[in-house]
């Protein structure tokens, strides 16, 4: 899957640590055996790899404590970048850049793709550099970024955006007119209604309550603002 990538991305180091054909072509088996882990975090993995094979060359540890490492961590950082990136920065981020489209026009999506390239390239500078210097103790540097707890308010902000994308382009239809269209009401009713009754529901039910009613006061939100800026009520 993923091992012919780590070993171009190892081969630079590599080639200088082993100037011998033979123990460098070692070095190279080491990491094609089948392995997966999230493209993002995968650089506190390599950088952890560079560390230990630093130490392997000077003989201070085994070459088998490389693959160790790579095996034990690609799993939890897997789940952790698939939490965060995939399930939370990339369809805020979308959503923003929905939210903007009606400003922005072609430019939204450069704005969104920047907001996203700008903390995914920086986490991941951030993690070789940890990689680097820690070694097998990078973990540590996973833990004061909390990207499991900021998964779930930023998937709750791509909700709302989401809904604010979704009432922007409602109110700017021409068949809104010229007054505020009915509608809001009964959605602004809709929310209410939401967020009375997630606080009446336990657990996953009241979350999923809450999610839905933020989605629809954005919306209604949206939609508010979206009448607001069409020409109709100029």
């Amino acid at each position: 899957m993923q091992a012919l990538g780590l070993v171009h991305a190892l081969d630079p180091a590599l080639a200088l640590l082993y100037p011998s054909p033979a123990a460098l072509a070692e070095a190279r088996a080491r990491y094609l055996s089948p392995f997966n882990t999230h493209p993002y975090l995968a650089h506190a993995l390599l950088g952890g790899l560079l560390h230990l094979e630093l130490e392997i060359a000077a003989g201070a540890r085994p070459p088998e404590a490389a693959t160790s490492y790579r095996d034990s961590l690609a799993g939890p950082l897997a789940a952790a970048g698939d939490r965060f990136f995939w399930g939370a920065l990339r369809p805020a981020t979308v959503a923003f850049g929905l939210v903007l489209l009606p400003f922005l026009g072609a430019w939204a999506a450069a704005g969104a793709l920047g907001v996203h390239l700008l903390i995914a390239l920086g986490l991941r500078l951030h993690l070789f550099r940890a990689g680097l210097t820690l070694g097998e103790q990078v973990l540590g540097a996973l833990v004061p970024l909390r990207l499991a707890p900021l998964s779930e308010p930023i998937r709750g902000a791509s909700s709302a955006l989401a809904g604010v994308a979704c009432g922007l382009w409602l109110g700017a239809q021409p068949w809104v007119g010229t007054q505020p269209p009915p509608l809001g009401y009964t959605v602004i009713a809709g929310t209410l209604a939401s967020l009375l009754l997630a606080s009446g529901r336990p657990g996953s039910g009241r979350r999923a309550s809450l999610v839905w009613g933020a989605i629809v006061a954005s919306a209604a939100a949206g939609w508010w603002l979206g009448w607001a800026l069409s020409p109709g009520t100029s």
